[in-house]
């Protein structure tokens, strides 16, 4: 995956990208990470590239997630309910 710069993004590792901070957390992660590689690789891929661009590829949607601006109050959003509802 590349940046805005064509530069490819490296996460440090996965725990990183999870900000995990529980060492029994991140000893799971490894290890599915581990099988993950294994089964990629085992099909003649590059297992642990394709793994980090998938969790680059996470990570640079997780930073740039905008949380919709909807300007609705509760009570607008039950009406249109209730409108479905009877329709």
């Amino acid at each position: 995956m590349k940046n805005r710069s064509g530069e490819k993004i490296k996460l440090a590792s996965i725990d990183e990208l999870l900000g995990v901070v529980n060492e029994e957390s991140a000893m799971e992660i490894r290890q599915i990470r581990g099988k993950v590689e294994k089964l990629v690789s085992s099909f003649g891929l590059d297992g642990s590239e394709i793994v980090a661009d998938i969790a680059s590829d996470y990570f640079e949607d997780y930073v740039n997630y905008k949380e919709p601006d909807i300007r609705m109050t509760n009570e607008e959003f039950l009406g249109i309910i209730q409108k479905v509802a009877r329709e």
